[in-house]
């Protein structure tokens, strides 16, 4: 059993002054220039990010022990206001101040549904538990869930947040590391404990092995695809695949009836992995094996779409051992993102065909590289199809756009 753990302080909006700034960098052979909007070093690392349908986007990291929610307009400004009036938070910026050390995971967002942005949700862990927090389109925390804005939970066992989602109802989702197992779990619109999910609000996965949580995605039918990974004696991690109903059970017609699929051996990433379902409700899961971008498609069955790629799987290589930490998709591409570490580190993105095969209009044969020596946390087409990178720089949250071409949008941020 963990030690009892103090309350959590009351959520503020953190005050941080801001500067919009340019950074412009010479790129790696093949490369690009980099031009990011950033604030200035306040040693924040992003985690996660994510776009509205109005193109404006919140970012997720830590702060020292506190973790910091920022808000970015559709030209990559800082919604920081004016007189302390009319910006996300307090200067562009909301954290929650938790007496321990916090870390951010993930964000998710929710759509108005009249083409402007509206509430964000936060999962992070706090000295062992896990922390969702609920935000207004403000950038304030929501009164109506749990009165705070916010829960901190004890899952049984040493715990850490892996990701978030908001129903369609209102509802948050979150998706964590438990001891050995992965796990989600459901709070109301007011910031109960959904009993009615899982096994008393809690939906445990355990395939045998140290399973791990990476991601998840929500399909429109409420099922939710999970993806980790599961070690054994062998210490190869084999990737964890897994659907579950909305009311929080393993779906048996999945995977042949067992609700998960474990792929271990040369098929299975070596890090990652992510996942995002395209328009068909096919998961593509991406990730890294042997320094290449891997990407991997899976039909709602569970049965991997042997079309796709060669005989399923999608292989990028790039100039320089990679790593994979961002997926998404719009309309018919895939975009993959991560870090390549040569002489320096450089940012990569590859955009697939729905087919698994490198675009020919983007980049060099589908893959572009960047001279922007930083994370990558996420990559988030605009309703235009101009993938915007989120990530961090020397402390600082950055953002970069590129083109439908796979060029860096020198108009960004204006």
């Amino acid at each position: 059993m963990k030690p009892t753990k103090p309350a959590m302080n009351r959520m503020t909006a953190l005050a941080v002054a801001v500067l919009l700034i340019t950074l412009t960098q010479p790129a790696g052979p093949g490369g690009h220039p980099a031009t990011a909007a950033t604030i200035a070093a306040n040693g924040t690392e992003v985690a996660s990010a994510e776009i509205f349908t109005d193109n404006s986007v919140v970012v997720a990291g830590t702060r020292g022990t506190a973790i910091v929610v920022g808000k970015y307009d559709s030209h990559g400004r800082l919604v920081a206001g004016h007189d302390g009036r009319g910006g996300y938070g307090t200067g562009g910026f909301a954290t929650i101040d938790s007496p321990g050390a916090g870390t951010a995971a993930a964000i998710a967002v929710e759509n108005t549904g009249n083409g402007t942005s509206g509430a964000a949700a936060v999962a992070g862990t706090v000295d062992g538990d896990v922390l969702l927090a609920r935000l207004t389109k403000e950038g304030q925390p929501d009164p109506a869930f749990n009165s705070t804005g916010y829960v901190r939970a004890d899952l049984g066992g040493d715990d850490t947040a892996a990701g978030v989602a908001i129903t369609p109802a209102g509802a948050l989702l979150l998706l964590a590391t438990s001891g050995d197992d992965i796990v989600l779990t459901k709070y109301t619109r007011r910031g109960r404990l959904d009993t009615a999910f899982g096994n008393h609000g809690k939906a445990v996965l355990n395939t045998g092995g140290k399973d791990t949580a990476a991601a998840f995605a929500q399909r429109p039918d409420g099922k939710l695809v999970v993806v980790g990974t599961s070690t054994d004696r062998t210490a190869v991690p084999a990737l964890v695949l897994a659907l579950f109903t909305p009311s929080g059970q393993l779906d048996k017609h999945f995977a042949g009836g067992t609700g998960y699929l474990r792929e271990s051996g040369p098929q299975a990433p070596r890090s990652g992995p992510v996942v995002v379902l395209d328009d068909a409700q096919d998961a593509i899961v991406a990730g890294t094996r042997n320094g290449d971008f891997v990407a991997t498609r899976y039909h709602p069955d569970g049965t991997r779409d042997t079309r796709f790629g060669t005989t399923g799987e999608a292989t990028t290589h790039l100039d320089a051992p990679a790593t994979a930490t961002a997926v998404n998709v719009h309309g018919d591409s895939i975009y993959i993102a991560g870090t390549t570490t040569g002489s320096t580190t450089r940012a990569a993105v590859t955009r697939l065909t729905s087919r698994g095969r490198p675009s020919p209009h983007f980049g060099d044969n589908g893959t572009t590289t960047l001279g922007y020596h930083g994370t990558i946390a996420a990559v988030l087409p605009t309703t235009a199809g101009m993938p915007i990178l989120s990530g961090s720089k020397d402390g600082a949250p950055a953002l970069l756009r590129l083109t439908t071409t796979g060029t860096l949008d020198a108009r960004y941020p204006r």
